[in-house]
């Protein structure tokens, strides 16, 4: 069953394997959290950011076209 579902485009299950564990390691050790959180600040606080974010997005024609797509 692991070599079904679990080989994805690795070269082996094997490798596929390690490789997902390496990422789970970077992630799950601190050096991958401080990153993480560097990540989430660095632009700045995070009220703001959204804010700023936000106004970027108050054009009405991306959604109006999503609308269209559905409808038709």
């Amino acid at each position: 069953m692991i070599e079904r579902y679990f080989r994805g485009g690795a070269p082996s299950t094997r490798e596929h394997l390690r490789l997902l564990a390496v990422a789970g390691d970077m992630v799950m050790i601190p050096f991958g959290k401080r990153s993480q959180l560097y990540e989430r600040l660095q632009s700045g606080e995070v009220d703001r950011m959204r804010q700023r974010l936000f106004s970027q997005y108050k054009d009405p024609r991306p959604a109006e076209r999503v609308m269209r797509f559905i409808k038709g």
